[in-house]
């Protein structure tokens, strides 16, 4: 079956074109514009199913998806966006124009995007879906292409041969050099091989490999910084679920590392960039993106407290991306606090998760000996609150550590952010009179005139005023 993935950001499209084809035996045909899309669709009547970013190369899929609707091309469209589709006027009869039609966000939240495919194949396609980690397979393909790129093989490679017979044609470390990779894609092989059980350790070291990618591109401008941020969250991401689910390998530590790099990276290159981020990331995967939310905040605010050396601004970065990497249900990555109102009605082996959770990532923190140190402090103690009735260790305002309580102001302002849906509001006075009022004292003080100097909140109440 034939499916076209529309994408203008050719990392995004290998990485998202290796997950789907690691599951499914599907003949994916990838384009980045809207133009070229049309194009393949006028000559190709057995595309059953497209895949499309809204922002492409020539301009946007609303402009793509009314093209179809003119054409009278009725084929299933999965929208595969961080846009939010409410907002996007040429999707309004969206869902009613044809059911199979879906809305995945970009980053996909658990299954979402395998869950969309899956429901339109088996609807227009008589024999379904067949996947290729089935327990029959003992191989999974990769594009040939992707080699090239990432010029090293982490894995033995092979060729198929036959349905049968598979030949080896690069070793495991072996480094695969672009001459040696052309001569297959001249021979137009389009796919290679790895052994279905190190298929796991092979996309670690692609999430590596193009973090790496894009950790060496040059300084961008705000339009390819938007760009940039977006594959950012897109990869930061499917790192941190990897994370969740497989806990750490030696690959997916070093493309931890090199994600919070990029990540540092972008926010000493702009400081406003939280504004843009809150933009990016409406609609998506909660624990991740307030994750993402929290590193530029504490970024913001150790920026404005003169502790804004490198090594810390990897700390605060690497504590947010980890803080909440045991945690899998949103609901409970939501709770900052454990007391009568906020757990009214919750299970108690839930409230027992949402309490251990500190100590338990801090955990997987110090198993992790390529990380700096004070990392798993933060973690520790990111909902301590000043008057010691926080968890799990009841600290106060002059026991915490000076960066876990950076890191506290960070997190409940984020979570205020969220919880008020306050991104646009044009100023948070009234959520900064709370944090002048119960914050502004022992090792809380600093960060919260770093906040509000971020802020420049002058109103009502005065930075250093405790009336």
């Amino acid at each position: 079956m034939k499916i076209l993935y529309v994408e203008d950001d050719e990392d995004i499209r290998e990485l998202f074109v290796m997950k789907i084809e690691s599951k499914y035996e599907l003949d994916i045909i990838e384009t980045p514009s809207k133009a070229e899309a049309l194009s393949i669709l006028n000559k190709d009547p057995e595309i059953k199913l497209i895949l499309s970013d809204y922002n492409l190369l020539d301009g946007d899929a609303g402009d793509f998806y009314l093209q179809l609707r003119k054409m009278k091309l009725n084929i299933p469209f999965i929208l595969f966006t961080g846009e939010a589709i409410e907002d996007l006027d040429s999707f309004k009869t969206f869902f009613a124009d044809n059911k199979l039609n879906a809305h995945v966000s970009k980053p996909p939240v658990g299954n979402s995007l395998f869950d969309s495919l899956e429901c339109a194949i088996k609807a227009v396609t008589p024999l379904g879906i067949k996947k290729t980690l089935s327990q029959t397979m003992e191989y999974v393909k990769i594009r040939t292409s992707f080699f090239e790129k990432i010029n090293h093989c982490p894995t033995d490679v092979y060729i198929k041969l036959s349905e049968t017979k598979f030949v080896k044609v690069f070793h495991r470390d072996e480094m695969c050099g672009s001459e040696d990779v052309r001569k297959y894609i001249d021979r137009g092989v389009q796919h290679l091989f790895i052994n279905k059980d190190e298929y796991e350790h092979f996309a670690d070291f692609a999430l590596s490999s193009l973090l790496s990618i894009l950790l060496t591109e040059n300084k961008l401008s705000t339009t390819a910084q938007t760009s940039s941020v977006s594959k950012l969250i897109t990869i930061h991401q499917a790192v941190h679920e990897k994370i969740m689910n497989l806990g750490f390998s030696p690959e997916l530590a070093e493309a931890t590392k090199k994600a919070v790099d990029i990540t540092v990276n972008m926010m000493e290159s702009n400081p406003k960039l939280s504004e843009l981020l809150a933009q990016m990331l409406k609609g998506g995967d909660y624990i991740y993106e307030h994750s993402m939310m929290i590193s530029y905040i504490a970024s913001a605010i150790a920026s404005n407290v003169d502790w804004e050396s490198r090594d810390t601004k990897i700390k605060l970065a690497m504590a947010a991306f980890m803080h909440d990497i045991t945690l899998k249900d949103h609901d409970l990555a939501k709770m900052v606090a454990i007391d009568p109102a906020s757990v009214a009605g919750m299970k108690d082996e839930d409230i027992e998760i949402v309490r251990k959770h500190p100590l338990e990532a801090m955990s997987l923190v110090e198993k992790i000996k390529e990380l700096p140190p004070d990392i798993n402090l933060i973690v520790a103690q990111h909902h301590e609150s000043p008057k010691g009735d926080g968890f799990p260790r009841g600290l106060n305002h002059l026991t915490i550590a000076p960066l876990g309580a950076l890191f506290v102001v960070a997190h409940i302002f984020v979570d205020y952010l969220y919880r008020e849906n306050a991104f646009e509001r044009p100023n948070h006075d009234p959520f900064f009179a709370i944090l002048k009022k119960n914050y502004l004292k022992g090792n809380y003080r600093k960060p919260v005139e770093g906040l509000f100097k971020f802020f420049n909140y002058t109103s009502t109440g005065r930075i250093g005023d405790t009336n």
